[in-house]
């Protein structure tokens, strides 16, 4: 069952940790969260909790594309623009996967929850400043 939390625990970790508003940074985050919830709903029966996305793997693929496409497009936008750009989106992706794996180990809606805005707030004050 817990076949997939240390790959997604070291890209989490390495996303969250990396520092500064990189689109590499960014990428790792998106793909800890496509990551944490396929394994989260492939080992413990979780679901999507957004009802425009499909929880299959196939849909599960897709976002995490639209999401690199996002990173990608940040390359048009001014310097400062786009660190504060990478830097929200990293927060975001970061911030679903501590959710994912806090689903995955077995914890409470509640504690998952917190467990997203930490890693978000994490994430977020662990870049430099803009």
């Amino acid at each position: 069952m817990r076949t997939i939390i240390l790959p997604v625990v070291l890209a989490l970790a390495t996303a969250a940790c990396a520092g500064g508003p990189h689109a590499h940074t960014a990428r790792l985050a998106a793909t800890a969260d496509a990551g944490s919830t396929w394994g989260a709903i492939a080992q413990v029966g979780a679901r999507e909790a957004n009802p425009l996305l499909s929880g299959s793997p196939a849909g599960i693929a897709s976002v995490l594309v639209v999401k690199l496409a996002m990173v990608e497009a940040t390359a048009s936008l001014e310097p400062s623009q786009q660190a504060i750009a990478l830097r929200g989106l990293s927060s975001l992706w970061a911030g679903a996967s501590f959710n994912n794996v806090a689903v995955l180990l077995g914890g409470p809606t509640p504690l998952a929850l917190i467990a997203g805005l930490c890693g978000a707030l994490w994430a977020w004050h662990g870049s430099d400043e803009p």
